[in-house]
């Protein structure tokens, strides 16, 4: 273990030394002081629990890490909550939170969500004061059951110990059912059940809804998974991308440092970062067949924001529904600062993903495609929507757009526009622009790969036309098609039933 480490460190020096001084670093964020004293308290406490042989100091971090007793008498929002034990054995066990309901039958039954807490696999705990006030909020905001999976951590209890533990609460929900005296008169519908997780715990989700969906049990058929959500999840590999050198010293909460001591911890003794559990979006990586809708959040200043991309961009290569969803100010763990703008957000766009009428928001997350950053410039999207009932061509450019979505830096949502104009990095550099032009293209081609995949299902077949557009296609159909709005010289591909 310390030889691979020790080399992937060196090789990041190096890296950062060649590339730091053509990589312009943003300035750090504005943050309110509040938020500023609790992240230096963190990473302080951190930093230094961290052992030089790979172990933590259990009892130092305890001084730092607050936590929130289960409280079986409704709070001021009438959330209720309790502990329930999953496997005494092991010390595992869950927190359930659940809204208190005056009435003795709730219509319709709640959704259930199964939280799985951040901390680098190796901190914090689901009685962690920030995560017991998050999950209430998640219970109260959504209307949810909230079941807070409290998975044992490493180093103790490296990979798969914590994989093996969300498997197993799945299992207990599927057999034993929720705590009645939490849930009480309120009606749970376990057939809608949704994993949530951020950081580690967002990799957790990602794996544990991965063998979940792979299994054939009358388990998984009584806990059936409507959709994951993966808040700034903890993926990554060896490779250093354009995102971790940028940023890192920058964002608060993950360097690569940090990162990469959790990984030491976490995976097993002699791995590197590409192994499965990191590297998700690598070779090795797996994904069921049955794997549920995703919705993916990404922070402007999150060290890890490319891991993320990159699996989003995994999940259509699979013709999976993904939603990426990104919030270009936010930091690492911003979800847990309510005084945040984007907290609130985040919120609001679960509980569109997460509602409490099934009925209401039409296939919940199965039917979400687009990503938020990318909103004007996914037409591909749009006409898969629209192939579900219209019997007409669909036209794909066979060329990337003209005009590229907005980078990185310059996206928009409430963090307003950041960088240089034009939508061109704040540093257009040889180094920034090779990366980035590569990537724009990678991803053009995943959507359109994914908008065929989609246009195929719904019953339509691929024809070609010449540039001119006025020759019938080999398969005999003599469709005219000229898109209006398509420039001389770029072929078209239309799409017939």
């Amino acid at each position: 273990m310390g030889t691979m480490s020790q080399t992937g460190e060196m090789g990041h020096e190096k890296e950062q030394e060649t590339a730091g001084d053509e990589l312009r670093r943003p300035e750090p964020p504005a943050l309110p002081w509040t938020v500023r004293l609790q992240l230096f308290a963190l990473v302080t406490a951190v930093d230094i629990v961290q052992r030089g042989d790979g172990t933590v100091n259990r009892f130092l971090f305890s001084l730092a890490d607050r936590q929130s007793a289960a409280a079986a008498r409704p709070d001021a929002h009438g959330v209720r909550s309790g502990d329930v034990t999953v496997d005494a054995s092991r010390g595992l066990w869950a927190r359930v939170f659940s809204p208190a309901s005056s009435s003795a039958v709730e219509s319709p039954p709640l959704p259930v969500v199964v939280y799985f807490h951040g901390g680098g696999f190796a901190l914090l705990t689901a009685a962690s004061s920030q995560y017991d006030a998050l999950c209430r909020r998640l219970c109260r905001e959504l209307r949810a059951v909230v079941v807070s999976v409290n998975y044992r951590l490493a180093p103790e209890h490296r990979y798969p110990a914590a994989y093996d533990d969300g498997v197993d609460v799945l299992r207990h929900l599927a057999t034993v059912g929720l705590p009645a005296d939490v849930v009480a008169a309120v009606p749970v519908d376990l057939t809608r059940c949704f994993l949530v997780g951020d950081s580690a715990g967002g990799n957790i989700a990602h794996h544990v809804a991965h063998r979940w969906a792979a299994a054939t049990t009358s388990s998984s058929r009584r806990v059936r998974l409507a959709g994951v959500v993966l808040l700034q999840p903890f993926f990554g590999g060896e490779e250093r991308t354009e995102a971790e050198l940028r940023l890192d010293g920058v964002g608060p909460v993950v360097s690569m440092a940090r990162a990469d001591w959790c990984w030491r911890a976490f995976l097993p003794e002699g791995a590197d970062r590409d192994h499965p559990a990191a590297h998700v979006t690598g070779e090795n990586a797996e994904l069921a067949e049955e794997f549920p809708p995703a919705m993916v959040v990404v922070g402007g200043y999150d060290t890890l924001q490319d891991w993320q991309r990159r699996y989003a961009g995994m999940l259509r290569r699979n013709g999976k529904a993904v939603q990426v969803v990104e919030y270009p100010a936010a930091i690492h763990s911003f979800y847990v600062f309510p005084e945040l703008a984007d907290s609130g957000e985040l919120v609001k766009e679960m509980k569109a993903k997460i509602p409490t009428n099934p009925d209401s928001a039409g296939d919940e997350l199965e039917l979400v495609v687009a990503s938020r950053r990318d909103e004007e410039d996914n037409e591909e999207a749009e006409e898969v929507e629209d192939a579900a009932g219209a019997d007409r061509p669909h036209i794909l450019s066979r060329c990337p757009p003209r005009d590229p979505p907005r980078d990185r830096v310059t996206e928009r949502r409430s963090g307003g526009e950041r960088g240089g104009g034009g939508g061109a990095p704040a540093a257009w550099t040889p180094t920034v622009r090779r990366p980035y032009i590569r990537h724009l293209n990678e991803y053009w081609k995943e959507q359109q790969e994914w908008v065929k995949a989609e246009l195929a299902a719904h019953g339509y077949v691929e024809c070609e036309i010449d540039d001119n557009g006025d020759n019938p296609c080999t398969c005999g159909c003599a469709h005219a098609g000229r898109g209006e709005d398509e420039e001389e010289g770029y072929g078209q591909r239309l799409w017939m039933r």
